[in-house]
């Protein structure tokens, strides 16, 4: 650039295929008769990062400058090999260290994204992606699991044992929640038996259907039978219970006495 005149902008076209810099806008202080620049790829940095897709070096010479700014450009199949973006891309500039510079996209065009970079002065540079930010350790989170007290059941004067079928395979016999059915409501046979000295027909009622629900998970009548005597039930209700289920049992249904008909 011959003459330059201070305070004015002047732009200095690069124009090299292999260098990434593509102009340079510089306002010189004061006037310069002639200002050169030398701009070129530069291999030998400080501080290589794998981050950079570009080293370059520019240097000027006969002019002060005031301010700066170098336009580049990045290849757009480079950012996507990296799973980059051009969000990501700046400009660095070497002074005890690699320092980011202002920097702005400007268009994509033909496969490149064009960019440019405000510099306070030249030297060794970076077109390199700004570090991703570190994602923060996991803390380990501590579980407090504390010992639960066992609650106690109020007590029962007889528990009758869990009336097992005779033919009932072997698997059917481990412990499970199926098998507790039966303790259970027999528990509650109990409690009703305590709480009235003779069974008034609802309570009846219930021993029929506790029976009717035995037989149907295969239980023997003389172990429902044992259970409910050993439970406080009287052998009279405990009687009509079974005969009352019998007899539902081999009772011919509606629809069947109507086929008869």
């Amino acid at each position: 650039i011959n003459s330059a005149q201070p305070g004015r902008e002047y732009t200095v076209l690069v124009g090299s295929n292999v260098i990434s810099a593509q102009k340079i806008l510089f306002v010189s202080e004061e006037y310069a008769s002639r200002a050169t620049f030398l701009v070129r790829v530069e291999a030998d940095v400080p501080q290589k990062t794998e981050r950079a897709y570009q080293y370059l070096s520019i240097t000027a010479s006969g002019v002060t400058l005031r301010e700066a700014v170098v336009e580049f450009r990045v290849n757009a199949s480079w950012l996507t090999q990296r799973d980059a973006s051009r969000d990501d891309v700046r400009m660095e500039r070497f002074s005890d260290g690699w320092n980011p510079l202002p920097t702005r996209w400007m268009r994509d065009e033909r496969g490149w994204s064009y960019f440019n970079a405000t510099t306070p002065g030249f030297s060794v540079f970076a077109i390199a992606l700004a570090p991703r930010p570190e994602e923060p350790a996991e803390e380990p989170i501590e579980l407090a699991i504390e010992e639960s007290q066992p609650e106690t059941a109020p007590p029962v004067e007889s528990q009758p044992a869990p009336v097992t079928p005779v033919n009932a395979p072997k698997t059917e016999r481990r412990m499970g929640l199926k098998w507790l059915v039966l303790p259970l409501a027999l528990l509650a046979l109990i409690a009703l038996r305590k709480r009235a000295g003779t069974s008034p027909p609802e309570k009846q009622e219930s021993v029929l259907e506790y029976v009717e629900r035995c037989r149907k998970e295969g239980h023997a009548d003389a172990d429902v039978e044992k259970a409910l005597l050993a439970a406080g039930w009287s052998p009279k209700v405990v009687t009509l219970a079974l005969s009352a289920s019998a007899r539902a049992r081999d009772a011919p249904s509606h629809s069947s006495r109507r086929r008869a008909r």
